[in-house]
């Protein structure tokens, strides 16, 4: 198999503005999602603050996700209270969320508020999803595309040491070899003769 180069230092172009690129995108990325996460963080508790503590009420919580690279995402969630007693947090999706807060009882003076604050952080959760699916979307293409290509590049190894032999072997190459060291011989044979001429 052909010989890898254990430095890219001899390559006649440099490929360090791949890295450049995704981190460029990397660092954009992560700022837009941190000042998201910023944005909700401030909305859960607007959101917590203004609505009693009764079953019913809506919540928004950054809880653990160990299937996710993050760790934490954030979650919405209505607090429902069991005949135990016990309190239980069912999740909500985001579908029709400015318009599934409660609205009459103890609910109803703040319930215009709540609507606006859902409608904020459904907006920004969309916005959240999309940017980590492109993530998600841009790695799995990639991965897909190296997968393809070190395939490719690997089977054409053999291709490249069949093309080396075949130049090697070639009788027409011996004799373009000993012309060629014969022109050299002869360059430097003149560039002696020169240099002592000079002196």
């Amino acid at each position: 198999m052909p010989q890898k180069n254990s430095s890219s230092a001899s390559l006649p172009i440099r490929q360090e503005w791949i890295a450049d690129v995704l981190n460029h995108l990397a660092k954009r990325t992560i700022s837009q999602v941190e000042t998201i996460d910023m944005y909700l963080m401030t909305l859960a508790g607007l959101l917590d603050s203004a609505q009693p503590q009764r079953p019913g009420k809506i919540g928004l919580r950054f809880w653990r996700d160990k299937s996710r690279p993050e760790g934490k995402i954030p979650y919405l969630f209505r607090w429902e209270k069991r005949l135990s007693g016990e309190w239980h947090a069912k999740p909500l999706s985001l579908k029709y969320l400015s318009g599934r807060n409660r609205k009459r009882g103890d609910f109803q003076p703040t319930a215009k508020e709540v609507s606006a604050v859902l409608k904020l952080i459904s907006q920004l959760m969309v916005i959240r999803q999309k940017l980590l699916g492109g993530i998600g979307i841009m790695r799995r293409s990639i991965t897909q595309r190296l997968n393809k290509s070190q395939t490719q590049v690997d089977d054409m190894a053999l291709d490249l040491i069949a093309a080396q032999e075949e130049i090697k072997t070639h009788p027409y190459l011996r004799v373009l070899l000993r012309n060629r060291k014969s022109a050299d011989d002869d360059s430097e044979k003149h560039c002696l003769e020169t240099t002592k001429n000079v002196q």
